[in-house]
């Protein structure tokens, strides 16, 4: 062991466990995912290979499922966007074609008719 006689937490870890809570964040989300599982593998690999050194295996672990979970989060919210986004754009349009004039209030949308007017 070290000179206090504790294990010190490997930063390798530590940064697997950030880049893995970093995963959500737009565009660089798949980046964040890949280095957290990396950090966290080779993490891996060094506390086991040095045990009596390091600690820090749970933070590594959470890293690395982080990162997974962001592998398969990412894409599927990519494509929920490329659905939503244009079918949104197609009905602004439509509406305005109409004559209804598109309201945003509160986060509600409500299409009135100009017609009224």
């Amino acid at each position: 062991m070290n000179q206090e006689g504790e294990k010190k937490t490997l930063g390798l870890a530590i940064a697997s466990l950030v880049m893995g809570c970093l995963v959500l964040i737009p565009i660089l989300g798949l980046l964040f995912s890949l280095l957290a599982v990396i950090f966290g593998g080779i993490a891996l690999v060094k506390i086991s290979n040095n045990a009596a050194l390091y600690k820090g295996k749970g933070l590594a672990v959470s890293g690395i499922i982080l990162g997974g979970v962001g592998f398969v989060i990412i894409p599927i919210i990519a494509i929920l966007l490329a659905i939503v986004i244009p079918s949104s754009l197609r009905a602004k349009e439509n509406a305005e074609m109409h004559g209804q004039q598109t309201i945003a209030v509160n986060d509600e949308v409500s299409v009135s008719s100009n017609e009224n007017r």
